[in-house]
């Protein structure tokens, strides 16, 4: 009889336990496990992009594109210039008026001379693209090409990028966009582009 009960005692506590330990893990686990549709973490623009006014303002200080050996150079304001010209402040000058003297020529902002207007945006000289990107008329460019950065892993590194400056410059480096194959590029004159990616090889 003793024995009868001990077993009943020890089904009972065996069967209690169970019905404890599947609450504790059903409470750990989380819902959205347990359904199909799960709901994904929406991607945040940078700040930077929501403050479209001070994107390109001087602010007393620049910094300049370092890339190239080219003797131009394109500052954080999208200014681009002579690297002679370069004022103390690491600035470009102040661009003078078309009408007005020959410096007009060389110093310009948002210069887009070498660029095609194609879906990728691609330039020929790598201080162009910089500043043509930089070109607040882009602005939608920007949006859709780091949002399709959060996808592509090998566009994931323009996220980092702390302003507009620094996320043109990296844009615009010569990088798989302007590649077709590992030697050869989808047009051997515009290497450099700040146009969205291409997710097909193309012609």
């Amino acid at each position: 009889m003793l024995g009868v009960r001990r077993t009943r005692i020890v089904f009972f506590l065996t069967f209690l336990i169970g019905c404890l330990l599947w609450i504790v893990f059903y409470l750990h686990v989380p819902q959205n496990q347990s359904g199909t549709n799960l709901t994904e973490t929406p991607f945040r623009l940078p700040d930077w992009l929501n403050n479209t006014n001070a994107l390109t303002t001087n602010k007393g200080f620049c910094s300049s594109t370092r890339q190239s050996a080219s003797s131009y150079v394109v500052d954080d304001t999208g200014t681009y210039c002579p690297r002679t010209a370069l004022l103390n402040s690491g600035c470009c000058p102040t661009p003078v008026a078309p009408d007005h003297a020959d410096t007009a020529i060389i110093v310009r902002r948002f210069v887009c001379d070498s660029c095609n207007q194609t879906r990728e945006n691609c330039c020929q000289i790598y201080e162009h693209c910089v500043s043509c990107c930089m070109n607040r008329q882009h602005i939608h460019l920007w949006r859709e090409a780091l949002l399709q950065a959060s996808e592509l892993p090998a566009q994931r590194h323009l996220l980092l990028a702390d302003g507009l400056f620094q996320y043109c410059q990296a844009k615009c480096r010569t990088s798989s966009q302007s590649v077709l194959h590992e030697n050869t590029y989808r047009d051997a004159e515009h290497r450099y582009c700040f146009g969205l990616y291409l997710t097909s090889p193309g012609p």
